[in-house]
């Protein structure tokens, strides 16, 4: 999913600014873990981990871009370095998407390591690249794996080149027979 939208909400009373990428990273990883896996587990709504953890409903303008012909609740942080935005789809992934400054080298092997390592639960599948356009390449990781009785693939894609929150975007889905 390529999202070509750029995040630029002008929340009152925003939170302010991470101090660091590792922070947001630990912040990425609770919104793919504890927002769209949890949710797919148990059923229940994103609304209230988004509530718990600050974020707010995105305006509706920016909801319909987002999600573009797709209908769903779009959730966002309004962080001025990494701005963060959680979708939720009635029938579809759930997703999670963000923007970091500087390398993600060290951000992809943490992510990577959370939900593909040791006790992680689940298994890369296939990583491959495709062209961008002028943002370069983005790279896919396909993971599946089983978390409470539901069997769950997760696709992991980062654009290193992209500026937006499309710069790297985590989507989770149960699997399909």
């Amino acid at each position: 999913m390529q999202v070509g939208c750029v995040l630029t909400l002008a929340i009152s009373g925003g939170l302010p600014a991470h101090a660091d990428e590792s922070q947001a990273t630990d912040r990425f990883i609770d919104f793919v873990s504890n927002g769209c896996v949890q949710a797919l587990i148990d059923g229940a709504s994103v609304r209230t981990f988004a509530s718990k953890a600050l974020a707010v409903p995105a305006p509706e303008d920016f909801a319909k871009s987002f999600l573009r012909k797709e209908i769903g609740t779009v959730f966002v942080i309004d962080d001025p370095v990494y701005p963060l935005v959680l979708a939720e789809r009635p029938d579809g992934p759930c997703t999670v998407n963000t923007k970091f400054t500087g390398d993600l080298t060290e951000m992809i092997e943490i992510v990577e390591d959370f939900f593909a390592g040791p006790g992680g639960g689940f298994y890369p599948v296939r990583t491959f690249e495709e062209e961008a356009g002028t943002l370069g390449w983005t790279t896919h990781r396909i993971y599946l794996g089983r978390r409470q009785g539901k069997k769950l693939t997760l696709l992991f894609s980062t654009t290193p080149g992209d500026d937006t929150v499309g710069q790297v975007m985590f989507a989770v889905a149960e699997t399909k027979p």
